[in-house]
């Protein structure tokens, strides 16, 4: 392109294909170590998240949405990947907030990756959406489902003893429509699958329901406190002891906007963030699709032998998840015959073949294949416009 188009393309970096290197994120956070040595953001690493996003790092077409309180949207790690400034469903704009646990919870599934602010996320393009809790749970996921075409649901809020047969009806819709439910187990011993209506394992099986693990993969404390529910409805484990995250920002308020939490509320989203970059790859799979994919493709909890059938059949890891997740599309795309005109990604596990393609309307057309792209005859970029080849 650059010796036949010279004087148009004056930009452009070539890269060398060394591989499948782990991918290195620049947020700042990324690159910093606990006194022990271990990453801050060892999570990621844990659920090799790194690796997983050598072959997608989600996309902005994919919307995990958010069913908590204490949303600050003006956090640099959150202001560019929110749908909306207001709850959608009410109207009610999001301020001023004293509360942290729906920013950092958010921040856990979705946080600005490569940009914004010092986190990374698992979910990285993964575009983020609001609601504030009440006790109208289902009521909300209906919304976020049918009126606003959410993909992903993280739930990380106390349940309810009971749910009505409208609400479990809602809830079975949902799913229906294609929307995964991903719900914390809770933080005491005294939880079970009978206080976590109307998101429970006996109204849904499909719901995917996280417990944690510390950064050995063991499930019990390591700082001798209550471990973290474990019951037989539980469907994996994650991520959740000692998790840094975003809290209250307060438009520059607050100086350090970062705190270390643990809890299965940052549990929860991680695993959203896993079913989003599924999402990513092929939007057609379903909540029993991905919930079996998410379970078949663990790693071991260390202490299992300590709770056995009763925190999930291992923890979560996303490389494996996203390459199982490509062993159920195509080996290549065409991508032919279009017209771009609003940002566009392509994610293909194997190759992408272009034909035929004009961008436009200032729009960008992000073209990310784990094989080949080839781009064909027929292909422009109108003034404005832009091309990124991951």
């Amino acid at each position: 392109m650059k010796k036949n188009y010279s004087t148009t393309f004056s930009d452009i970096e070539y890269t060398q294909d060394l591989g499948y290197p782990e991918y290195n994120p620049s947020d700042a956070i990324w690159d910093q170590t606990n006194p022990d040595g271990t990453p801050v953001l060892w999570h990621l690493n844990k659920i090799e998240a790194d690796e997983a996003w050598d072959i997608t790092k989600g996309s902005s077409n994919i919307t995990v949405a958010i069913i908590d309180q204490g949303f600050d949207i003006s956090h640099p790690d959150l202001v560019n990947k929110i749908t909306s400034t207001v709850d959608s469903r009410t109207g009610n704009p999001f301020g001023y907030t004293t509360e942290y646990h729906g920013t950092f919870v958010a921040s856990c599934a979705g946080a600005e990756t490569d940009g914004g602010g010092q986190l990374a996320s698992v979910g990285f393009n993964t575009m983020l959406s609001f609601y504030d809790y009440n006790i109208s749970a289902a009521d909300i996921a209906y919304y976020a489902s049918f009126d606003e075409g959410a993909d992903v649901i993280s739930y990380s809020w106390g349940g309810l003893t009971s749910a009505t047969i409208r609400e479990k009806l809602l809830v079975q819709e949902v799913l229906d429509n294609g929307t995964v439910i991903v719900r914390s187990a809770g933080n005491k011993q005294s939880d079970s699958d009978n206080n976590r209506f109307p998101f429970a394992y006996q109204v849904d099986n499909r719901i995917i329901i996280v417990s944690a693990t510390d950064k050995n993969d063991n499930h019990t404390n390591p700082t001798g406190g209550t471990t973290y529910a474990n019951y037989p409805q539980v469907s994996v484990c994650s991520p959740g002891y000692s998790i840094m995250g975003a809290i209250r920002y307060n438009s520059g308020s607050v100086t350090n906007p970062y705190m270390i939490r643990s809890g299965t509320s940052y549990a929860t989203p991680i695993v959203a963030g896993v079913c989003a970059l599924l999402k990513s790859i092929n939007k057609n799979l379903t909540p029993a699709e991905i919930k079996n994919i998410i379970q078949t493709t663990v790693d071991p909890v260390a202490d299992a032998y300590l709770y056995p059938g009763t925190i999930g059949t291992g923890r979560v890891n996303a490389y494996n998840a996203v390459q199982a997740a490509c062993a159920t599309t195509s080996s290549s795309i065409n991508f032919t015959n279009q017209t771009v005109n609003t940002n566009t990604t392509v994610v293909s596990c194997g190759d992408i073949n272009v034909q035929n393609v004009t961008v436009t309307n200032n729009a960008k057309l992000t073209l990310d294949a784990v094989g080949t792209t080839t781009i064909a005859g027929d292909f422009s970029i109108l003034l404005g416009a832009q091309l990124e080849v991951e």
